[in-house]
């Protein structure tokens, strides 16, 4: 199952209504893997793309992030993102969940303060 923040929930129902959730549910669950590990570094941490397709814009990004092996193990097997990449931002974190920039989430915050 994909593993989405309370933000990202509350925001996702209020945008697409509730009909709409089941469905982008298994899209992001078909996204949730497409990641590479390009580079293990002296340190023995591992630098990884991960691309995502941004559910507000449509746009499809790559960025890059750096953890240890054994985080990036226990995002993989399920670890909820903060908690097994609690030193990345919350904006990064983010990107990871729902490929969403902080940008298309400021802007989504003006509108909701129009």
């Amino acid at each position: 199952m994909y593993r989405k923040s309370v933000r990202f929930q509350r925001l996702l129902e209020r945008v697409l209504g509730p009909d709409m959730f089941e469905r982008v549910e298994v899209i992001m669950n078909d996204l949730q893997n497409h990641h590479e590990d390009i580079e293990r570094l002296p340190d023995g941490k591992v630098r990884r793309a991960i691309t995502r397709e941004s559910i507000f814009s449509g746009k499809v990004r790559t960025m890059t992030f750096t953890a240890t092996q054994e985080q990036w193990h226990a995002w993989d097997e399920g670890e909820l993102v903060q908690k097994a990449l609690w030193h990345l931002s919350d904006s990064q974190r983010e990107f990871i969940l729902t490929g969403a920039t902080q940008e298309e989430w400021d802007s989504l915050k003006e509108e909701d303060d129009e």
